[in-house]
Order: structure tokens, then sequence, then C-alpha cells
């Protein structure tokens, strides 16, 4: 799945929050197309829409072309690829019943 990670915050954390979204989309085997973080003062709503919607439209506009010309990220393959091997396919093979339906679908997929 092609995505786009956005964190908003009025002071301070939005960074934080931004990184384990990535995380949550790379470990999970997404692409991550674009991220965003916005920092939204108190009472602010117009200047942070006049100062972000390029940054957000660029973003999505990247997130379409991804999707639309199947762009691979080489590093973040690379990363899927370290952690399905290494991570989520033993776990998955050891619990084995639990996770016949998984296991199918990986060998109708030729990586069972």
């Amino acid at each position: 799945k092609y995505c786009i990670t956005l964190a908003t915050g009025e002071n301070y954390g939005n960074g934080d929050v931004l990184r384990s979204l990535n995380n949550l989309v790379l470990y999970s085997g997404g692409k991550l197309s674009s991220k965003v973080k916005i920092k939204v003062p108190f009472g602010d709503v117009n200047s942070v829409y006049e100062n972000t919607k390029d940054t957000v439209r660029k973003s999505v506009e990247k997130l379409v072309l991804g999707v639309k010309d199947r762009k691979s990220y080489l590093m973040q393959g690379m990363f899927h690829s370290i952690v399905f091997y290494l991570g989520i396919k033993p776990f998955v093979m050891k619990k084995g019943y639990a996770y016949r339906g998984v296991v199918g679908k990986w060998e109708k997929m030729g990586i069972g």
C-alpha cells in the first residue's frame, strides 16, 4: 500500500508521532510516499492552512504518481525484506496452525 503519514501538533511531540507512523507503515510493508509534519499554533488555523496547503498538495501528488507509476522505493523494499524474512515469517511459521490463512496466502503468492 502506498501511504502518506501526517502528524499535527501545537508545541512538540508531533515529530515523535510522525516517526511512529512512519515505522508502522514501514514495518507493515507499506510504501511511504511522503511524510508531513504540521505545527498548529493554538487558535491560528487560517495561517496553518495557508502555510501548509502546498506541502500537503505536493505530498498527495507524490502519492498519486507513486500509485499510478507503481513506484518502488529501493531502500524501503530492502527494509521490508529484512523485516519479513528475519522477523515476520519466522514468527508466523512458528505459530503454525493459528496463521494457516496467512501461510496459505503466502504460498499462493510464491513466498510461503
